[in-house]
């Protein structure tokens, strides 16, 4: 995954603001540090970025419930859809309803294993020290999103309307990267989730 460091992000905000990139004031710094960390959850899982999306996993309920391993190297983010077979090796599987819940997910059928399409886990940028937050590898996808978002946040609190312009280019560099997505896998379009105890009867069984 191509990645940027968090200060480059940061520092091309300040720029466009007309700030000195490296001089932040603390108080403007931390003000665009939770402004990011807001954004950055937000677009994370706007959509099924293919970097943030690993190859599914099999996993093995118990009672039909499954741990998202939270805090564990495996972490798992938000599920988006739940197979019986590996969609990687065969063409036939069907799709499982399923309910996310805190670390556990429910799945709707009692299924000694399952395969879990996923998304990575959001970082939580505001929980981490300066050093690391500095380094901190963000999607370069979601840089000039990011930036020009900040920027425009720093400049509507110098003057009311001011950073407009530049939130409007930020939905005009994220629509870009959409566009730019490659089409979502068959098994991908099989179904959203149900929720727990609800199966779709358009499913056939195999």
């Amino acid at each position: 995954m191509k990645t940027v460091a968090y200060t480059d992000v940061l520092y091309r905000a300040a720029e466009l603001a007309s700030r000195t990139r490296d001089k932040l004031p603390l108080s403007e710094a931390t003000i665009l540090q939770a402004a990011i960390a807001v954004d950055l959850q937000d677009v994370w899982n706007k959509q099924v970025w293919p970097e943030l999306n690993p190859d599914p996993v099999q996993v093995s309920p118990t009672a039909q419930v499954f741990s998202k391993q939270e805090g564990d190297a495996g972490e798992m983010g938000d599920i988006i859809t739940i197979l019986t077979a590996n969609p990687l090796a065969t063409t036939r599987y069907r799709a499982v309803g399923f309910m996310e819940r805190d670390n556990a997910v429910w799945i709707d059928e009692p299924l000694a294993t399952v395969w879990v399409d996923y998304m990575l886990p959001v970082p939580d940028l505001m929980s981490l020290s300066v050093t690391t937050l500095n380094n901190y590898p963000i999607p370069q996808r979601f840089r000039n999103y990011l930036s020009l978002r900040g920027a425009g946040m720093l400049l509507n609190a110098d003057v009311a309307g001011s950073g407009n312009a530049y939130l409007g280019l930020a939905e005009t560099a994220l629509a870009t990267q959409v566009m730019r997505l490659p089409g979502a896998p068959d098994w991908r379009q099989v179904r959203p989730r149900t929720g727990f105890g609800r199966r779709p009867s358009s499913q056939s069984q195999l």
